[in-house]
């Protein structure tokens, strides 16, 4: 075999050079390029900002995506990163939301799935790192975050009207703090499918946490946040009840985690749209 023949194409030597999935890169002269209307109804026009150099990047390609041959995945897929006001951190920690997602509670810094860049194999390896990646339950969450934008469930509007804004105005009323050791905890909040049989509707929410073994703080922030939930639901006239099962990971079945579908605190979708509160709008050149 020739030294030619043994050269590693784009995506081996990318991934050689340390490239893998949840990378957090500077932004270089990187692009976000959009499509809006072209004014006066006359077809599409395409418009485009920089990545502002306080801003990061995050890779969101799969690591096998990575490595690929250019010819069946020519492009690598990055995110936009921001720093982010500590109390809006504090309700984005464990995943919470599909349209953002915290990388470190430290620095602040959270992804934007909304903003997306696509960049050709040859050209990412000229973009510097920032000399730290996601790793371990982070990456895994963070892998999961990244699917969930695309198989979030399509509700009835009236089902989603019952617990929309109860949900909402409760969280908007828990202290920050508690928020933190809630949302460090729990890693999923579902609604059970049958749920969705009224109105009025019986709601039942499966609450998964990461242990058992809560501490003091963290088990009194979920009571907190319950309490908070039921005494909002109780107030609407299109909930008859609700019902909380907390279950760790390993305890729940298949069966079970399959006949709920998860909720999101920050973004709860409404006829067709995301319920967003403080989100900026879309980028304007």
């Amino acid at each position: 075999m020739s030294p030619d023949a043994a050269e590693p194409h784009v995506g081996g030597r990318l991934y050689d050079a340390g490239f893998r999935q949840g990378t957090i890169l500077r932004p270089s002269a990187l692009k976000f390029v959009y499509s809006v209307p072209a004014p006066g109804g006359g077809g599409i026009e395409t418009k485009e900002r920089p990545v502002r150099a306080k801003e990061r990047l995050v890779v969101a390609s799969q690591d096998c995506d990575i490595l690929a041959k250019p010819e069946k995945e020519p492009y690598v897929e990055l995110l936009i990163c921001k720093e982010e006001k500590p109390e809006r951190c504090a309700r984005l920690v464990g995943g919470h939301s599909s349209r953002w997602f915290l990388l470190d509670a430290d620095k602040h810094l959270v992804a934007q799935a909304f903003q997306r860049i696509h960049i050709k194999k040859e050209a990412l390896k000229q973009l510097e790192s920032e000399g730290w990646s996601l790793g371990g339950e982070t990456l895994e969450r963070f892998a999961r975050w990244l699917a969930r934008r695309y198989i979030r469930p399509a509700f009835p509007d009236e089902f989603v009207e019952a617990y929309q804004g109860p949900v909402d105005g409760a969280f908007e009323k828990i202290p920050t703090e508690v928020l933190e050791h809630f949302s460090r905890v729990v890693t999923e909040i579902r609604v059970s499918k049958s749920s969705a049989q009224g109105p009025p509707y019986g709601l039942e929410f499966l609450v998964l946490t990461v242990s058992e073994n809560l501490s003091e703080e963290e088990a009194e922030a979920v009571d907190l946040v319950q309490d908070g939930m039921e005494a909002a639901l109780s107030a609407s006239p299109l909930v008859d009840s609700a019902q909380f099962s907390f279950r760790i990971p390993e305890e729940t079945s298949i069966a079970e985690y399959f006949a709920s579908d998860p909720i999101y605190l920050e973004h709860l979708t409404y006829q067709g749209e995301e319920q967003l509160r403080g989100a900026e709008p879309p980028p304007q050149a």
